[in-house]
């Protein structure tokens, strides 16, 4: 399966509930302050479609992207087993290399990816066929002999930061719209020169705020960083609230600069009512009056907005933006450290175990375990040695290590089921920290990860690189079987194949 596939299927996965908890964040904030400020309340939803879009990358980046040890460590013959502690592997690929994925799973992920693809694809001829759709509008364009300088505004409220805005008539536009292809165009229908000189005023106004803002620019951007959601069928629901929220910002600021906002909104009004959504607007990236908008529009120019002082207002913005910078980070913990679920006693995640069985060589093949004495957790020595006699299950393990983990609770039912038949379990913890971490996991009853018992009632000590050495631990975890003459039967790296591993036993047993 290729990375490109792996890349796209946990993007889509990411991005899925990523987009509606970030949707629902700024919907509580939109509700608990009902009459923010138009252009806070747009900052607010611009702010969620820009972290809905780049959180999905940024999760499965950290998930997927090389995570390289620092140079200071090298790796080598001796220390080769802690590579795993610090591994050169993101997230998700290293849980993806522990847990075997069957071929249905990889078909289902090349599934998920494919259409995604296809999305991305729809999705990316639309928006193309969409610009040759402006691009035909100012193709069909009739120049004005139009000055802002014409229309009764205030000057300091359409203030066009010495930019040349150029009028134009267009035939393909029944209603007015903005362009800035690439220079600044206010596009007019056919008729504009027959409107009352208030709306005409008006209309300029509203335009020429959208020249000021650079909101074609903007929506140009926000056009194209949705391709990435496509899919999502909340996106489109977001770019229209941002459309909803400019437009306000524009009426706000064309009130300010014509004879105020009752009057504005009745010129609002009257022009929908005399001009017509045409298609091309519709399909194109023009910005322009859309009738589906027109009613909440009026509705907040007629009731008066909140006024705030500029310490309240500085608050709020401050409170909106920690409100999405907290969830931000709340996603992302979330998406890297998702919560385990517990049920019926087993493992919180499902593990197909390796196929790859061990199978006991002849005795006269096997090779002595080497020797060693170290200290348990209850103070007593342990000398492998005196365990001759006995079967040893040798369980080099470590509380970072999650295949360790999954395979201490199999451990723990051997060493219950087999001790009185000759079965010794021993425990080497591989921690660098040694007792400091080890004690307080043993102090716990479950993994915080996997959900497994890890209340190990056999010994448990604490290994070192000589160690690790000599018994050739490459990687974590490995796991030895000791016949009773002191030879290794078995030196299993890996997870084991439990019921495989037991057949061993009872072999040994013997």
């Amino acid at each position: 399966m290729s990375t490109f596939t792996i890349w796209c299927t946990f993007f889509v996965f990411n991005s899925a509930w990523q987009l509606v908890a970030l949707i629902a964040v700024t919907a509580l904030l939109h509700r608990i302050f009902p009459r923010m400020p138009n252009g806070l309340q747009y900052r607010l939803w611009v702010g969620c479609f820009l972290l809905a879009v780049s959180l999905p990358v940024i999760s499965t980046y950290l998930a997927l992207v090389p995570a390289h040890s620092p140079a200071a460590v090298p790796v080598n013959d001796a220390n080769r087993w802690k590579v795993p502690r610090q591994p050169d592997r993101g997230r998700l690929t290293l849980h993806l290399t522990e847990v075997p994925v069957t071929h249905s799973d990889w078909s289902l992920l090349s599934i998920v990816a494919g259409l995604y693809l296809a999305c991305l694809a729809f999705a990316l001829r639309r928006f193309l066929l969409r610009m040759n759709i402006t691009r035909r509008i100012v193709a069909f364009k009739n120049p004005l002999t139009l000055r802002v300088a014409d229309f009764e505004l205030r000057q300091d409220r359409v203030n066009d930061r010495g930019r040349t805005v150029e009028f134009f008539e267009s035939s393909e536009l029944q209603s007015p719209a903005t362009l800035s292809w690439p220079q600044p165009m206010i596009m007019l229908p056919p008729r504009f020169e027959l409107m009352p000189g208030e709306e005409k005023a008006a209309v300029i106004a509203h335009e020429l705020a959208h020249v000021q803002r650079h909101d074609f620019q903007m929506n140009l951007l926000f056009e194209a960083l949705s391709l990435a959601l496509c899919y999502h069928p909340a996106m489109p629901w977001l770019k229209r609230r941002i459309a909803e929220c400019r437009e306000a910002v524009c009426d706000d600021m064309a009130a300010e600069a014509t004879s105020g906002r009752t009057a504005y909104a009745a010129c609002l009004l009257n022009v929908a009512q005399r001009t017509t959504a045409h298609a091309s607007f519709r399909t194109s990236l023009s910005l322009g009056i859309s009738d589906t908008e027109l009613e909440g529009r009026i509705m907040k120019l007629v009731h008066s907005p909140l006024i705030l002082s500029n310490r309240c207002r500085s608050l709020l913005h401050a409170l909106c933006a920690v409100v999405l910078a907290s969830s931000s980070f709340g996603i992302l913990y979330f998406s890297l450290h998702p919560p385990t679920v517990q049920a019926a006693g087993l493992p919180a995640f499902s593990f197909d175990p390796s196929q790859t069985f061990d199978t006991l060589p002849p005795k006269a093949q096997r090779k002595q375990a080497p020797d060693f004495t170290l200290v348990d957790n209850n103070g007593k020595t342990v000398t492998l040695s005196n365990y001759k006699g006995k079967v040893v299950l040798l369980d080099f393990w470590a509380t970072w290590c999650g295949g360790c983990k999954l395979e201490i609770p199999w451990y723990m039912g051997f060493d219950r089921k087999y001790r009185h038949d000759g079965l010794a379990v021993i425990g080497v913890s591989m921690d660098e920290k040694g007792w400091e971490v080890v004690r307080p996991f043993l102090a716990k009853k479950k993994d915080d990860e996997t959900g497994g018992m890890i209340a190990m009632q056999y010994p448990i000590v604490i290994g070192n690189d000589a160690l690790a050495g000599r018994f050739g631990l490459t990687s974590m975890p490995m796991t030895l079987l000791i016949d009773k003459d002191g030879k290794i039967a078995v030196s299993h790296t890996g997870v084991v194949d439990k019921d495989n591993f037991e057949g061993n036993i009872r072999e040994l047993l013997k």
